[in-house]
């Protein structure tokens, strides 16, 4: 999981995601020379209001976010095959003109009553 803020965030966590697929397609092209199993990573991005904080006890204590945008990303990142990257609606209304993504129509997830319209965001390994 990786929190972005600021202006760019959605800029930002697309980018980054993008650079995530390039690392995870160059470090599988050598795996897969060595006979290796390889990595299939996909990406889920939401954006809204999260709670940041430390949680846990003395013994084991962890800085991290918990709310709807977060289970709404884990669910994403959940049915994003390898190499794919979903976003809401909202991001891809919102990054439309940098970064282009193809509807995957309305899709079930788990924790939403209503299905929620799902974007994959279109990009090429350079």
């Amino acid at each position: 999981m990786a929190v972005f803020r600021g202006d760019d965030m959605i800029t930002n966590a697309i980018e980054a995601s993008i650079h995530i697929q390039k690392k995870v397609s160059d470090l599988n092209a050598e795996r897969k020379k060595r006979k290796e199993h390889v990595l299939n990573v996909g990406v889920g991005i939401a954006s809204g209001i999260a709670v940041l904080g430390s949680v846990g006890s003395h013994d084991r204590m962890d800085f991290t976010a918990i709310g709807d945008t977060i289970n709404l990303s884990s669910r994403l990142c959940g049915i994003a095959g390898p190499m794919e990257i979903f976003v809401t609606d909202e991001i891809a209304a919102t990054i439309k003109d940098s970064f282009p993504s193809v509807s995957q129509g309305k899709l079930p997830i788990k924790g939403k009553k209503q299905e929620i319209p799902v974007h994959k965001i279109s990009y090429t390994l350079n």
